[in-house]
């Protein structure tokens, strides 16, 4: 038990004696001490492994110069001469046969109609794209089965279906009170809705969106191109996102009527 003196100079000593020991000047650590177990003691940190996902880098944004790698240095992740991709916009800088996107960028129309395109907008990102797609043959077809069960899979990609085309609108008339059911704006786009026989899954909506806004008009005559609802198209174009499993959006590059 340590007890305390009121005398200076029994305080003095004792104020000495507690500073050399925790000064570390005490005996050196025994491997063989039960009383001071290794476990307990901190994990040496390894500054060659690093955590977290590893970053894909890029000698600069939408440049055509090789891509740079990742290097691991002290525990985190450096673009040794180069960005971080995720620092480079999304869109950026035209493009054309002549003037083609760097690295780690891709050739699409335009910044609301993001499909690959030989003349646009380069975008950040790549598409998974086959030519032999892109035009009316039943080559490459997906059933209504394929996109419903592995619609997530096919994100990002260029891929062609056939189904009936219809439309979602949304009509406005807040300032023709008195004015007859005809008066006010509707605008809308094209959807379709896939299913199985028997009701074996649950549908998945298609929203199918055009270069422009696909139809307009007023509740009593609305006008849609390029394609005709009602009718049954076989279309390709970008998976662009879905929605959990109930609805994707796909963007329109191409359709021919069946």
């Amino acid at each position: 038990m340590l007890t305390t003196y009121s005398s200076g100079r029994m305080a003095l000593s004792l104020t000495i004696f507690l500073v050399f020991i925790f000064a570390g000047c005490g005996p050196a650590w025994d491997p063989d001490d039960p009383l001071m177990d290794p476990e307990e003691l901190p994990e040496p940190v390894d500054f060659g492994h690093c955590s977290g996902f590893q970053p894909s880098c890029l000698a600069a944004c939408n440049v055509a110069l090789e891509p740079t790698e990742a290097t691991c240095v002290n525990g985190h992740w450096e673009c040794a001469g180069g960005v971080d991709s995720e620092v480079c916009p999304q869109f950026t800088g035209l493009c054309d046969l002549d003037s083609p996107c760097g690295h780690g960028y891709t050739c699409v129309q335009s910044s609301h109609h993001p499909v690959p395109s030989e003349q646009g907008i380069c975008r950040k990102g790549g598409l998974e794209r086959d030519v032999r797609l892109e035009n009316c043959a039943d080559w490459g077809t997906l059933w209504p089965s394929d996109l419903i069960h592995n619609h997530s899979a096919l994100v990002g990609r260029v891929i062609k279906f056939a189904a009936r085309v219809g439309v979602t609108l949304q009509c406005f008339s807040s300032a023709c009170f008195g004015q007859g059911e005809c008066c006010g704006d509707c605008v809308g786009n094209y959807a379709t809705e896939l299913t199985l026989p028997f009701g074996h899954a649950s549908p998945l909506t298609m929203l199918i969106r055009t270069e422009g806004l696909a139809c307009q008009g007023n509740p009593c005559d609305v006008s849609c191109s390029p394609l005709t609802v009602g009718e049954t198209y076989r279309m390709w174009g970008v998976l662009s996102e879905c929605s959990g499993s109930e609805s994707c959006t796909f963007l329109l590059m191409g359709a021919c009527p069946l």
